[in-house]
């Protein structure tokens, strides 16, 4: 074989290579391209609508973080997003891993429940921390795969979860004890994620705005639990309790996880959780919510 055509098939060969290393990390899990650079990532230049607003004004401050947030969204495909959670959720003591949100154990990235492994009840799927069946039931719209609220969780217990709201007490689940659910009603997380599962839900109410997405409704936190299921129609996704989500976010500060994760999502999606930026917002938006004066 001539050299030429030898070294072009090696390139072939290797390219092939390539990509079947990106894509096997997982079963159907695609390769995915970076958009954004965490290093270049300035604050001043991405929250220019925020830092501009007097944070008195409560409805014109929640406003222009929803306007910076939604900037330059990119929407990742619902395959992209099994790639997408290998990285953001990467296991830091084990990069062949990933942290799983209820059950609080590290898996194997290959042992995803898609295709054949659906039914594997000890694998990993993609739990909506907002439920889907709570604005957005349908694949094209943009909050179904929206990463920010897109975590790896045990299948049986993302089952168990449901699309409950969530509140404080219950029953202990048999399979993670420190998780408790209240038959249908709402849906208690151990103690090590209420924040992180605090802060994704008011990054959804922030996000999502009465017409501002044409396939996505209104979302809103409500100050109760028991919310109804909805969908583009109803104009509005409601999920509770609001209250409960606030005193979490300050009882489970952020932690090192949480800064990665939120630094991984905007090099895939290229938006950013600006409760993780800035928790200090958490206060100002919801404060007169959930303080008594």
């Amino acid at each position: 074989m001539p050299k030429i055509w030898f070294a072009l098939a090696l390139v072939i060969f290797l390219t092939s290579f390539d990509l079947l290393s990106q894509t096997s990390i997982c079963t159907n899990c695609p390769s995915l391209v970076k958009v954004k650079n965490r290093a270049d990532f300035d604050a001043e230049d991405y929250y220019l609508s925020s830092y501009k607003v007097d944070k008195q004004n409560v409805k014109a401050f929640k406003h222009a973080v929803h306007k910076d947030i939604n900037r330059e969204f990119i929407s990742l495909s619902y395959k992209q997003v099994w790639t997408a959670l290998t990285f953001t959720d990467e296991d830091p003591n084990n990069a062949n891993n990933i942290r799983l949100i209820y059950k609080n154990t590290s898996i194997a990235k290959k042992n995803n429940g898609s295709g054949n492994n659906s039914r594997q009840q000890d694998y990993w799927n993609r739990e909506h921390i907002w439920p889907k069946s709570h604005g957005f039931p349908k694949k094209s719209q943009q909050g179904y795969t929206d990463l920010h609220h897109l975590k790896p969780a045990d299948v049986s217990l993302n089952t168990q979860r449901s699309d409950n709201d969530f509140f404080e007490g219950g029953y202990p689940l048999k399979e993670a004890p420190n998780n408790k659910k209240n038959i249908s009603l709402w849906f208690e997380p151990h103690d090590g994620v209420k924040g992180d599962i605090a802060r994704m839900i008011l990054y959804m109410d922030v996000m999502y705005e009465i017409g501002s997405h044409k396939d996505m409704p209104d979302l809103e936190v409500v100050s109760y639990y028991d919310t109804k299921r909805t969908d583009l129609t109803n104009e509005v996704g409601q999920l509770g309790d609001l209250c409960t989500l606030y005193r979490w976010h300050f009882a489970d500060p952020i932690d090192a996880f949480e800064i990665n994760r939120n630094d991984t999502i905007y090099e895939f999606q290229a938006n950013r959780n600006p409760f993780i930026d800035h928790p200090e917002w958490v206060k100002v938006i919801y404060q007169s919510d959930c303080e008594s004066n």
